[in-house]
């Protein structure tokens, strides 16, 4: 598939970054952990044109066998199972999860969008949010997406593969974990919100 960059900056492999306003490459581990199997992981704001699930598993290649998105307006999931299911459209800034049928380096190319903003909701009962967070991002761990969203942010969470358990930030207690670059995190907010991430 295409991808569309004014300048593209090489980085570093095992999510080792380093930063540009133009571009990135970041290889991103994904892996085949536990019951879940899950890989919540961010993706540039700019990635290529149109992006979908299927365009995602052609660029992970033979070993993709998932992608979903959380959809806020239904509290559900949608699959895509790399050939069959829902093949959706990736919002920019919005965080995917994405199986494996083994560990697998997955090489993400594409650039950011120092304009796009997030929308973030307080939908249902689940009030999950699930984001990208640039690779060149300011803020690195969750109190730091906390300050960035403001004063409506109530909740950040990740995805820990190895233990299978979310881990939370209650924005003041809690877990304040580091995001590892390409990592996707849940977001929740007192009330709808645009957030417009900083960054380098």
């Amino acid at each position: 598939m295409k991808k569309f960059l004014l300048v593209m900056l090489v980085l570093a492999a095992s999510s080792a970054l380093l930063a540009s306003n133009m571009g990135f490459k970041l290889t991103y581990a994904l892996t085949k952990v536990g019951n879940a199997q899950m890989n919540w992981v961010s993706l540039p704001y700019y990635w290529g044109t149109g992006a979908t699930a299927s365009t995602v598993c052609t660029d992970i290649g033979a070993n993709a066998t998932q992608v979903s998105h959380w959809v806020k307006a239904t509290e559900t999931y949608e699959d895509w199972l790399c050939g069959s299911g829902t093949d959706f459209t990736i919002a920019p800034g919005e965080a995917i999860m994405v199986k494996v049928s083994t560990a697998t380096n997955w090489v993400i190319v594409g650039s950011h969008n120092p304009s796009q903003t997030v929308n973030l909701q307080k939908l249902g009962n689940s009030q999950m949010n699930w984001v990208s967070v640039p690779y060149h991002t300011t803020r690195t761990n969750a109190s730091g997406i906390c300050t960035d969203v403001g004063v409506n942010a109530t909740q950040v969470s990740h995805w820990v593969r190895a233990t299978e358990q979310f881990e939370d930030w209650l924005c003041g207690s809690g877990t304040d974990f580091t995001i590892t670059p390409g990592e996707g995190v849940m977001v929740k907010v007192s009330t709808a919100t645009t957030w417009t991430p900083s960054h380098y």
